[in-house]
């Protein structure tokens, strides 16, 4: 039997073993979640995350968004560039910057005039992800939002549209819903 090397971390009383980076190996159930939040630590730092990491299938869609930060009054309309049962992500091509940060909560109405939808979805969201494009010389921005709360007939009608994109676009679903 051949002893497998291991790291120690020293400091606390306890020896606490520590498992080697995994980043580069293949993800198996048992070691996703760490790989996972692992690459998003680093993403932070400029790596790029591994589109095979990706929760839900993604749609491209044009949608009108109107957002808002929770107890305000002033309206951002932004438009998806896809989404999915997850999240969506969001654009904003205008000359100035939108107030969203990461971590923010915001009010989202999506497809208020009714484009695409057969009624307006409203539903609460947190920016996950927010990176500048910057094109035109404008303050461009993509926002990655991830769906945290809906009312029920809201989500009912969120998922009827998505499954609707799913079968036309012959994605499969992965059972992933709205949290």
């Amino acid at each position: 039997m051949t002893a497998q090397p291991t790291s120690t971390w020293r400091g606390s009383q306890s020896n606490h073993k520590v498992q080697p980076s995994r980043i580069g190996t293949v993800s198996t159930p048992s070691n996703t979640n760490k790989v996972r939040r692992k690459a998003m630590r680093q993403n932070t730092r400029g790596l790029r995350l591994n589109p095979a990491w990706i929760r839900a299938p993604r749609v491209s869609l044009d949608l009108e968004v109107r957002s808002k930060t929770i107890g305000t009054n002033t309206d951002y309309r932004l438009f998806t560039a896809d989404v999915s049962r997850s999240g969506i992500l969001l654009v904003w091509e205008r000359e100035s910057r939108v107030p969203f940060i990461v971590n923010t909560l915001i009010e989202m109405t999506i497809d208020p005039d009714g484009a695409c939808l057969d009624k307006p979805v409203s539903c609460l969201g947190k920016v996950v992800r927010r990176e500048a494009t910057g094109t035109a010389g404008g303050h461009g921005t993509r926002l990655g939002v991830q769906i945290v709360q809906i009312e029920h007939g809201d989500q009912h009608a969120w998922e009827g549209c998505l499954s609707e994109l799913e079968k036309r676009y012959g994605i499969e679903p992965e059972g992933k819903t709205v949290a």
